[in-house]
């Protein structure tokens, strides 16, 4: 997306992630965008049910702060999703791997921050992550062209792209419902609401799946 307004504007548009930007020096592009000196953001300011706002920094390393949302997190948009992964090349140590936690330590770090919870970020920092589970149950999606790997991204905390020094290529596959969030009734106990011939009849439409809307 290209932006066509100067800015700042009066209120606050679609920012590109900025995991873009291997994308952008392969198009050789990259130096002519960061050029133009666009406003980039180092993180979130975070505010819930009137607790006082705070700043969520996405992180930095020796090159400085990250300015990425690729920090720990779980995908959500439909769960269960189920990527399989292709590498079409080599991944090496620098090409932003794949990071991520099994199951059982994403569950770990699941409920020690009740993860999802209001107030609670989306994106975990290293910090907040390694205090629970030890780096070295990290795995490292560094292989040879041809590796295939599945994974499910909505059980599993990742991350990727840590500025990459060549961008890494690789195919993904992703099994998600056609309708977000639908798998959820396939799996998760479904709450029962109780239904009763005086409830108002919408009540009934609602709540109620075989009464028949009146003609």
């Amino acid at each position: 997306m290209i932006e066509r307004e100067a800015s700042p504007r009066p209120r606050p548009g679609e920012a590109v992630h900025p995991g873009i930007e291997p994308l952008l020096a392969r198009l050789r592009v990259r130096d002519a965008v960061l050029a133009a000196d666009f406003l980039r953001h180092d993180g979130h300011w975070v505010e819930w049910g009137g607790a006082n706002r705070r700043f969520v920094p996405f992180g930095a390393d020796a090159d400085g702060p990250w300015r990425e949302s690729q920090l720990y997190h779980r995908d959500y948009h439909s769960s269960p999703t189920l990527y399989v992964v292709v590498a079409l090349r080599d991944i090496g140590p620098d090409d932003g791997p794949l990071h991520f936690l099994g199951r059982g330590a994403s569950r770990r770090v699941n409920e020690a921050l009740d993860y999802g919870a209001r107030g609670v970020p989306y994106r975990l920092t290293d910090e907040d992550v390694y205090s629970i589970v030890d780096p070295a149950e990290v795995h490292r999606f560094i292989v040879p062209a041809g590796t295939v790997l599945f994974i499910e991204s909505s059980a599993c905390f990742h991350f990727g792209s840590r500025r990459p020094a060549v961008p890494r290529y690789q195919m993904q596959y992703a099994f998600v419902s056609p309708v977000r969030n639908d798998f959820l009734e396939l799996w998760r106990p479904q709450r029962i609401y109780p239904v009763r011939d005086t409830d108002p009849e919408l009540r009934r439409l609602v709540l109620d799946r075989a009464l028949a809307a009146p003609s």
